[in-house]
């Protein structure tokens, strides 16, 4: 009797231990599934990176591409935040909402006379890449860049940035790409093509990192700190 006692008693524990567990499973698989954790442990929504042109509006991609002899640090260390643009000829972002770096983070400031609220939708992290995409509320621009002296309105506008380790390490691949809603498709490509020019001009200036074309030149050597 004192066994069986003591059978029983294992037994029970044993159910409550599986009914605990099968709880638990329950629990994790019931998370709903527009919820990611990302990088910094935090939850983050799924925000689509997409936008919606209205009929009247022209839509415009933009696509920049830039190959810099510095490795990706060098670049993923002044860029990585979204919170923070001082790399972008001193832009300053007085106003944030929610997690640096997590989807649905807002920045808001101002940038070569005008205003910019962009909202996060996508960071990925990794030791041989960084990108992030965002949108943004439309605004009008006029003056440098663009040519004959017109202006453009930016009804919306969706940008992704990727930067990727190319050259075993020693080069960094930079992608611009920008999608626009705005009354002015050629103005739109010129403002967007002098902004990421200048941007990035600047930014591998500050590293000293030249810039090349075509294939890696296994021949150029050069050391950073």
């Amino acid at each position: 009797m004192k066994w069986a006692r003591v059978w029983d008693l294992i037994n029970s524990f044993s159910s409550m231990l599986s009914t605990r567990v099968l709880h638990l499973l329950l629990c994790l698989v019931s998370i709903p599934a527009f919820l990611l954790v990302d990088a910094t442990g935090a939850y983050s929504p799924y925000i689509s990176s997409d936008i919606h042109c209205d009929k009247d509006a022209h839509t415009s991609f933009i696509t920049n591409r830039y190959k810099y002899y510095a490795p990706l640090h060098k670049f993923t260390n002044l860029t990585k935040s979204f919170f923070d643009l001082s790399w972008g000829a001193g832009t300053l972002v007085p106003n944030t909402t929610g997690i640096d770096n997590v989807p649905g983070a807002t920045r808001a400031g101002e940038y070569g006379g005008y205003h910019f609220d962009e909202t996060l939708t996508m960071y990925t992290s990794h030791p041989d890449a960084l990108a992030y995409a965002y949108h943004g509320k439309g605004f009008k621009v006029s003056g440098q860049g663009i040519n004959f002296g017109s202006s453009v309105k930016l009804y919306s506008y969706a940008e992704a940035f990727r930067f990727e380790s190319i050259c075993g390490g020693q080069a960094t691949l930079i992608d611009a790409r920008t999608y626009t809603c705005s009354d002015n498709p050629i103005a739109t490509y010129d403002w967007e093509t002098m902004l990421h020019d200048s941007t990035l001009t600047a930014l591998a200036a500050r590293i000293r990192a030249p810039m090349f074309t075509g294939d890696c030149l296994e021949n150029l050597k050069r050391s950073y700190n």
